[in-house]
């Protein structure tokens, strides 16, 4: 169930999809973000710890999204999900970022570092706003696919890309 939003949602995303077996570009583009491009909704995980997720369409059934948990201080936002997803298909997606200072996040597989700002918001301390201080390549891999062939896309935001998040009210 998408929710209210708070703060003005702001940026541009520079991605491309690509499927991994072929190296072929399905889709490629720029989006400039606004309120209207992000819906958020809360979620629970198995051990009943809430957190949101703020999705963003790329383009036919492929998207993104950034899992966050709200802390009680800023030194309890200690690290996030970005994630992408194929609507069309049964996947997972889950790539972990450690935050290692105030103001930056270093991905824990593979290359990544992001620019971070935190804030206190109505429901506490969250990750505000992110850049993209390098490409991300997001792994997407079919529940049922052949392992040999996975992961079968990859979500690549590019360097330079940054959002403002919305919060929830």
């Amino acid at each position: 169930m998408a929710m209210a939003q708070s703060g003005e949602a702001s940026g541009v995303v520079d991605w491309a999809v690509i499927e991994t077996v072929t190296g072929r570009e399905l889709g490629a583009g720029q989006l400039a973000i606004t309120g209207d491009s992000i819906t958020i909704d809360k979620h629970y995980t198995a051990e009943q710890v809430l957190y949101y997720r703020k999705s963003i369409e790329l383009f036919d059934t492929f998207s993104f999204a950034f899992d966050e948990h709200p802390g009680k201080s800023p030194d309890d936002v200690t690290g996030f999900v970005f994630a992408a997803s194929n609507e069309g298909q049964n996947t997972y997606s889950s790539e972990w970022f450690n935050i290692v200072s105030p103001t930056e996040a270093v991905k824990l597989q593979e290359e990544g570092r992001l620019a971070i700002e935190i804030a206190k918001v109505a429901c506490g301390w969250e990750v505000v706003r992110t850049e993209f201080l390098t490409d991300v390549s997001l792994r997407l891999t079919r529940f049922f696919g052949d392992p040999s062939q996975e992961p079968y896309w990859r979500a690549l935001i590019k360097k330079g890309s940054w959002i403002s998040w919305p919060s929830i009210e």
